[in-house]
């Protein structure tokens, strides 16, 4: 290998290392830490690293100007005509970074080293049940409620919770005169009468089980041998006896905490206890080496007894077997010897797993109204009876559905505004622009307002405004809604909400990943075509069954005129299975493998 690609994968393993993960596990009770208010989870392989729990959502705070990201317009008509207020907020479960900063360190106080490395991991993405993670508006004025008794005439969120790092989701509504005074008057006490409820998950990981193993041992060896001699002069009479005895006594304690309800296959701990049992009877009673090798076991001497009469040379001659004087020769000799060993075995074993963990929270916006009571960028109260000065603010809103057609499929969309004067010869027609393009809906920003002026115009159709949008689409392509460059829209509504000249489907696909593994497929590609703006498009997704979540969703930006079709590849051991073009008849795909029957 040259020096070239060495260095070059040196470089590559060196930026592995230096990413951050993206799907960071952090613990669901060790290691947990509470600052300031705010729960810290420590990560699962760094003990170093850990991760907040964001406290509630709060109203996005501009990084230029510093106000809070929020619109309420108050318009009050003597008439009470169009009585009726405007609010309009943007909110996020981001902590401010000098916040993070103190948390960081205070921590370290408790945790030297430690670092807080951003919010917790949440799961954006959805399922069968939940949906994915959400949020919803709670409160009894901004609420969309049908009936005389509603105080809501229109509500626009975009219904995306904003799990990810910066991320922000929108609320607009319309109320009426009744609703803006309520919400209005409640903005000004500690509590308001609107908070934002966010639903999501994360992952963490926790013991599946415990154990732990601890025995006492004792080995004791003892050699004990006695010998009693007695010799009177006639046939020698001599005892001996020899006693080995082993004397092993092994105390085992096995302690076990078995999370049962985590789906922890229990084969799996019962093949480790009888492995950790294997090699514990091992080393008790395994003699020739180890804490239970038998000691050097102790014979009995020869000639122990010293200075013992013998018979004579003579007596042996000529005595025989007959009467011998009698001598007494007695003698007691007894030894004993103790070996102990002593020796202390534990082991403790754990395994992990991962669980989801809901995460609710919910924030109230109160406070800003003591803050920015003045501020008219903010909080307004416009009134209609001056026909002369009077200024009428017009909202446009990106439609919510169509907020990742701009990443995916759209440049701009871009509004012409017109307001005419009927009657006043020397006045010129009030026009203006707003414009939206990917960055402002990736920013956050989904609302734009202009303001025209009335000049004394004393019918009701002072309200009334023409418009033209222009959608501009990737590849060149723009669309004007009215087509023709002459025509215009009308409308007298205070906000307008702005939808692309095409169909939006949003398409799950599932599949059996049981049946897909028996079938040994490996991967399922879901090819989909469908037409845009009179031009063929293409897009894909896998289904991978060793994944943990196997549903994947589509969102498909296309011509109503024209059918949507799709196609499935199957990806096997075996080789590649195609299945024939089908026209997508409902948004939800059950994917099975084929089998032979169906090809």
């Amino acid at each position: 290998m040259s020096s070239k690609i060495f260095r070059r994968i040196c470089l590559a393993l060196l930026m592995v290392l230096m990413t951050p993960s993206a799907s960071a596990v952090v613990m669901y009770d060790e290691g947990r830490e509470i600052v300031d208010g705010i729960v810290l989870l420590r990560d699962k392989e760094f003990s170093n690293d850990y991760y907040y729990l964001p406290d509630a959502p709060s109203v996005v705070i501009d990084k230029l100007s510093g106000k809070p990201k929020i619109s309420l317009v108050k318009f009050v008509d003597p008439k009470g005509d169009t009585s009726g207020g405007l609010i309009h907020f943007l909110f996020s479960l981001d902590l401010p970074p000098e916040r993070v900063e103190a948390i960081t360190a205070e921590l370290q106080q408790k945790v030297p080293g430690a670092k807080v490395k951003g919010p917790v991991p949440l799961r954006a993405e959805g399922d069968e049940e939940t949906g994915g993670a959400s949020f919803s508006v709670i409160s009894s004025t901004v609420t969309q409620n049908t009936g005389g008794d509603s105080f809501t005439s229109s509500l626009v969120s975009s219904g995306i919770a904003p799990v990810t790092p910066g991320s922000q989701a929108a609320v607009a509504a319309r109320l009426n005169q009744h609703g803006a005074t309520l919400l209005w008057e409640s903005l000004r006490q500690p509590i308001s009468d609107i908070s934002v409820a966010i639903n999501a998950s994360y992952e963490a990981a926790l013991p599946a089980y415990r154990g732990k193993v601890f025995a006492e041992i004792e080995t004791v060896y003892e050699h004990m041998f006695k010998i009693f001699n007695s010799q009177q002069g006639y046939s020698k009479s001599e005892v001996r006896k020899q006693v080995d005895e082993m004397v092993r006594e092994g105390v085992i304690e096995v302690d076990i905490t078995d999370r049962a309800g985590l789906d922890v296959d229990a084969s799996q701990l019962s093949g480790i206890m009888n492995l950790v049992t294997d090699k514990l009877v091992n080393m008790l009673f395994d003699t020739s080496q180890g804490l239970s090798a038998l000691p050097e076991q102790q014979k009995v001497p020869a000639n122990v007894v010293e200075g013992r009469q013998k018979r004579g040379f003579l007596g042996r001659l000529f005595a025989g077997s007959g009467n011998q004087k009698y001598i007494t020769d007695n003698q007691y000799t007894m030894r004993e010897k103790r070996d102990v060993k002593r020796g202390t075995f534990s082991m403790v074993f754990t395994q992990n797993t991962t669980i989801r963990v809901p995460f609710n929270s919910a924030g109230n916006i109160s406070g800003l109204y003591d803050a920015y009571a003045n501020d008219e960028t903010l909080f307004r109260v416009v009134a209609l009876n001056d026909a002369a000065f009077q200024k009428r603010a017009v909202f446009f809103e990106i439609d919510p559905a169509y907020y990742q057609a701009f990443q995916d499929n759209i440049n701009s969309v871009s509004v012409t505004f017109t307001k005419a004067y009927p009657g006043k010869r020397n006045q010129a027609d009030f026009t203006d622009e707003v414009l939206f393009n990917q960055n402002d809906v990736k920013q956050g920003t989904f609302s734009k307002s202009l303001v025209y002026p009335r000049l004394g115009l004393k019918g009701a159709d002072w309200t009334e405004y023409e418009f033209r949008t222009l959608w501009s689409f990737r590849g060149g392509a723009t669309i004007g809604i009215p087509a023709e460059l002459t025509k215009t829209q009308s409308s007298s509504a205070p906000s307008i909400s702005l939808s692309p000249p095409a169909g939006l489907t949003r398409i799950e696909v599932d599949g059996d990943a049981a049946s897909m593994v028996d079938a040994q497929i490996r991967r399922a590609m879901v090819e989909f075509e469908y037409r845009l703006l009179g031009e063929s498009k293409s897009k894909s997704v896998a289904l991978l069954p060793q994944s943990e979540e196997i549903l994947k969703n589509v969102s498909l930006l296309h011509d109503d005129t024209a059918p949507i079709r799709y196609r499935v590849r199957w990806y096997g051991l075996g080789g590649v299975s195609e299945q024939a073009w089908q026209v997508l008849e409902a948004p939800y795909l059950f994917l099975l493998p084929p089998t032979d029957e169906t090809g």
